[in-house]
């Protein structure tokens, strides 16, 4: 078996269940993973605080109708 450097696996047991996480690296990639994992974080917040607001907005709204 030929190792290659750009792939890892890892292991690890959280409340007896093994998760096995597979990486790699691709020479054609356009971001590093740190400035993916932090893209896909702000726009999980954003999305979220959307949602939050139109909950607050919708609740406002049946608060003046009587529901």
């Amino acid at each position: 078996m030929i190792k290659d450097e750009r792939f890892r696996t890892s292991e690890k047991e959280i409340a007896g269940t093994t998760y096995i996480v597979e990486s790699g690296e691709c020479v054609e990639a356009k971001e590093t993973a740190y400035s993916k994992i932090q893209r896909l974080i702000s726009r999980n917040a954003k999305e979220l605080e959307k949602a939050k607001n139109n909950k607050d907005r919708l609740e406002k709204i049946n608060s003046t109708i009587g529901h």
